[in-house]
Order: C-alpha cells, then sequence, then structure tokens
C-alpha cells in the first residue's frame, strides 16, 4: 500500500471538532506507510484509539498500552505486521507518589490539579491509579519521566516524593463506581443527564452552554444527541457514567437504564 490517505475521506465519520484530531492521526498514518518507521503516539483517551482504529484499519499493525490491562489511556503504536511488539516498546514508566499517610491524605482531584499544572500537555500521562491503601500511581511518557519526578514535590500542600516502579509493580486499582438502574422518559442527553445527576434541565443546558458535558470523551452543547449502550458521559463536578444497556420499557413507556457511576468527590453543582 502506497497511495496517500485523505483525511476528508473520515470527515463523513466524525464530529467536525474532531477534524483536526483525523488529520493529525492520517499525517502520521501516512508517514508510517511511506517511510515504513514504526510510529508511537501519546497517550490516547479511548475515542482518540477508536478515530485511530478506523483510520488504520488493517493495513498495518495497531497495538495500544496503557500499563495494565484495562487501562483507559493509552499509547499507541502502528508498525508492519512482520516487526514483534512488546510492553516495553510504549515507553511507559511507572510513578508513585511516597508521602506520610498517617498525616496527609490524597484525592484524585489533587494529584491531576498538580499533573495539569507541570506544564506538560496532559498527553504525557496515562491513568491515575489508586488503591484501598490510599497509594497512589500514574502513568507517564518515559522520556518525561524525570522532569516530572524534579517538579513535582508537592501534592496540593502535602509533600510528595516521586519513585519510580517497573510495570509488575502496579497498583491494583479500587473500582469506585456503582451501578444504578434510572427511568428515564427519553434518551436524550440532557433528559439522562438531569436522571443521573438530579440537576435540572435548565442546569443542564448551562452546563451544555459552558462545554461541561462531554459525551465520548468530546465536549458538546446539543442537547439533542440520543445516547446509546457504552456511551460514556462526562459532566463537569459530578463525575461520569456509562450507559451499559436498556433493560426494558414502563407500562408508561419509560425506559429503564443500567448505568455504570463513577462520582466525583468534589462539591455537586447546586
Amino acid at each position: 500500500m502506497s497511495e496517500k490517505t485523505q483525511a476528508s475521506s473520515f470527515y463523513q465519520h466524525f464530529a467536525v471538532t474532531e477534524r483536526p484530531t483525523v488529520d493529525y492521526f492520517v499525517g502520521l498514518f501516512n508517514q508510517f506507510v511511506f517511510k515504513q518507521d514504526q510510529i508511537l503516539t501519546d497517550f490516547l483517551n479511548p475515542r482518540e484509539q477508536f478515530i485511530l482504529k478506523t483510520i488504520v484499519g488493517y493495513n498495518a499493525q495497531l497495538e495500544f498500552f496503557g500499563g495494565f490491562t484495562g487501562a483507559e489511556r493509552k499509547r499507541a503504536i502502528i508498525a508492519s505486521y512482520e516487526e514483534s511488539i512488546t510492553p516495553y516498546d510504549f515507553g511507559v514508566q511507572v510513578l508513585e507518589v511516597e508521602y506520610n499517610q498517617k498525616f496527609n491524605k490524597i484525592e484524585h482531584r489533587n494529584l491531576y490539579g498538580t499533573i495539569v499544572n507541570l506544564g506538560l500537555e496532559l498527553n504525557v500521562f496515562g491513568d491515575l491509579i489508586h488503591d484501598e491503601q490510599d497509594n497512589w500511581q500514574f502513568l507517564v511518557n518515559q522520556k518525561n519521566a524525570a522532569y516530572v519526578e524534579s517538579q513535582m514535590t508537592k501534592v496540593g500542600s502535602v509533600k510528595v516524593n516521586l519513585v519510580e516502579k517497573k510495570l509488575g509493580q502496579l497498583l491494583v486499582q479500587t473500582d469506585e463506581s456503582t451501578m444504578e438502574t434510572i427511568l428515564v422518559s427519553s434518551l436524550r442527553l440532557d433528559n439522562v443527564v438531569s436522571s443521573v445527576t438530579k440537576m435540572s434541565r435548565s442546569q443542564v443546558k448551562d452546563q451544555l452552554l459552558q462545554k461541561l458535558i462531554k459525551i465520548n470523551w468530546l465536549a458538546t452543547q446539543d442537547s439533542n444527541i440520543m445516547v446509546r449502550n457504552s456511551d460514556v458521559i462526562s459532566v463537569r463536578h459530578f463525575g461520569r457514567f456509562q450507559i451499559i444497556g436498556e433493560v426494558g420499557e414502563t407500562k408508561r413507556g419509560k425506559h429503564r437504564l443500567e448505568i455504570k457511576i463513577w462520582r466525583s468527590k468534589r462539591k455537586r453543582v447546586k
């Protein structure tokens, strides 16, 4: 295969706001096709992974790895089918956060906020991992690990020390999600968000206008989107939830949805 792939041929499959992502991934793929050099990406969210899969198809070997099974954010390698790829080819470094746990507590928002303020792009970082003993680790591009270690000396007001760990020393992630069943009169995004978060429809509309609601990692202002199975919806200050499936209707025609919720520990929107 040596023809140049056109980004415009994929535009119809994705939102207009995703075109820069499509352009970037098509550029990477064309680079691989013409140079036959292995391509290693930064960490990608699940939506970006899906877009890259769509573009590459079966025209090359495409592998993802985020440090552990079930990772959400993953790096990708585009390579020929003849190449053998191992987890160590992805350049993923585990950093463990050491701190005085007797007198201090670190929450997800504290660690995430510290990472955001390091001056690096977020695609340098993978998942944050938290276990039942309040230990924290996170994944980072190996090339940036030394910088992160030197710069992150505090998380909020808590003094910390970052220690490099091997992939085999990853913590067992605590699953803080809950399964719930809700009733909704329609599958419109604004209606479902209102039912899950207990916000009024007008509050949901305000959140949408401010682009504080994402569906499948893409911010939207469209309240009329119809949610589908496996959709992941995040709402600022609330958390996020996934549509597991519709489990029936009531006699009055309401939809009974099973959802998985990851609630934020921050103060809820009033």
